[in-house]
């Protein structure tokens, strides 16, 4: 099994794992939603990983569906854990309290450890900690949707559970099986610990590397517009994404940061049929460097950030399109068939040009003449929106492997990373696109014609 830096997959509530944009968080209803960390259980051990699941429990005081939710800054004993993504509908209904009785698992490789010590005093303790920021996105019910003017609507929840309950395997039913099986990964882990010193270095000196490296070839990008109805009324949709910097003047962010519109089914189907239209000269896209200051006075800064509106930078390349035909069902019964821009394509890609003196970067190597067919960690990054106070990169390590000219993740990932460079210890070798892959950069850098700039 490859080893996974820092990675832990989460099976997460979803009905589609990476809507693209989404409308600003309705504050009145973050007020209303709330998540927590009942128990962890421990699942499965081995000398080569642990297994933990988190049981979560979820109430609203309107009537929701979960669409996604997306786990930020996942902390487990102060340890940092990747959290994926999963598809699966979850209702909530007014008032009750939602408890998931399977649990969620964590898998958690050691061998990508910095440290064992937070896994081993959780099982030495028999509790444990957890700490994060849940992005949850959810459709309102009709009533509500009149009420606050969307369908979809993103609900910050921040979780902080202390001295959670570590229940064994067997429970307290059978508790001698359980201290026997606490005991036994808790000698594993000591076993283990000198075994992974080795790996462990390389994995610290790997993540601390590519963040000083190419954090500072990033930037967030932030697309915005408006949907408006027959009555007029408008909906203001944002898309988050990563912008690249591959030359001093040049930047690469998906197509889809473009066209964020065609892109969605949903809103494809809307706009295509005639229910919404598209207001164009609301369009705009807005880019942060990493670690620049994000909000001022509750609003997007505008000091901070370049603007296409504001011809800092321009369109200079984009591939030919490449649309796929899916079936939309209608109220009717009857389907029809819409046309939605595929993300998992070499056409999903952009070239953009600064303009003037505004930023100067480096030139981004990319692993052009790599040979590897698989890799057991690399990087991503993702920004997490306005949630922030600056456009601070998070970082993300995952197996991965090449698949003809694209690159396939070994987890799940959230629309934020959506323009991300995936980092080899040789270099950038690709663009995250979708939630599972994206393109091999060779291909990138052919239909963008990087080399010959």
């Amino acid at each position: 099994m490859h080893a996974k830096l820092c990675s832990a997959v989460l099976i997460l509530i979803a009905v589609t794992l990476a809507p693209p944009a989404t409308p600003q968080a309705d504050p009145d209803l973050a007020s209303q939603m709330q998540m927590e960390v009942v128990d962890t259980t421990l699942l499965e051990y081995s000398p080569t990983k642990l297994v933990l699941g988190l049981t979560l429990s979820i109430t609203s005081k309107r009537d929701l569906t979960v669409e996604q939710i997306v786990l930020s800054g996942l902390r487990l004993n102060g340890l940092p854990l990747y959290a994926a993504p999963i598809k699966q509908r979850l209702q909530l209904h007014s008032g009750e309290k939602m408890l998931l009785h399977d649990p969620l698992p964590v898998t958690v490789y050691f061998r990508d450890l910095d440290t064992v010590a937070p896994l081993a005093k959780a099982i030495a303790t028999g509790h444990t900690t957890v700490d994060g920021t849940a992005y949850t996105t959810v459709r309102v019910s009709p009533l509500a949707a009149m009420l606050l003017f969307s369908n979809h609507v993103e609900v910050a929840i921040n979780l902080h559970e202390d001295l959670l309950p570590l229940t064994i395997p067997g429970g307290p039913v059978v508790k001698n099986a359980s201290l026997v099986a606490l005991q036994a990964a808790d000698m594993a882990l000591q076993t283990l610990s000198a075994k992974v010193s080795s790996g462990k270095d390389w994995a610290f000196s790997f993540r601390k590397d590519a963040m000083k490296q190419y954090a500072p070839h990033l930037m967030l990008a932030c697309a915005r517009f408006e949907l408006r109805d027959h009555q007029g009324q408008t909906t203001q949709v944002q898309w988050y994404g990563v912008a690249l910097a591959t030359a001093p003047d040049l930047l690469l962010v998906p197509r889809e940061a473009i066209e964020p519109w065609k892109f969605d089914s949903d809103m494809a189907d809307a706009i295509q049929s005639k229910k919404l239209s598209l207001n164009s000269s609301s369009y705009d896209l807005w880019l942060w460097p990493a670690s620049a200051p994000l909000m001022k006075n509750n609003e997007f800064n505008p000091d901070t950030a370049l603007r296409l509106s504001r011809k800092q930078f321009s369109v200079v390349r984009m591939p030919d399109r490449d649309e796929r035909k899916i079936r939309a069902l209608e109220d009717s019964g009857k389907t029809r068939k819409i046309s939605v821009e595929k993300r998992d394509s070499s056409s999903d890609l952009a070239l953009l040009r600064i303009d003037g003196p505004s930023r100067n970067f480096d030139a981004v190597r990319g692993a052009q003449d790599s040979q590897a067919s698989q890799w057991e960690s690399v990087v991503l990054f993702r920004f997490r929106g306005a949630r922030n106070s600056t456009a601070d990169p998070e970082l993300i390590v995952m197996p991965a492997k090449r698949d003809g000219n694209r690159i396939a993740l070994g987890e799940l990932v959230d629309s934020s990373t959506f323009g991300s460079p995936i980092v080899a210890p040789e270099g950038v070798i690709g663009i995250v696109q979708d939630e599972n892959s994206g393109v091999a950069w060779s291909e990138a850098a052919r239909v963008l014609k990087l080399d010959k700039r």
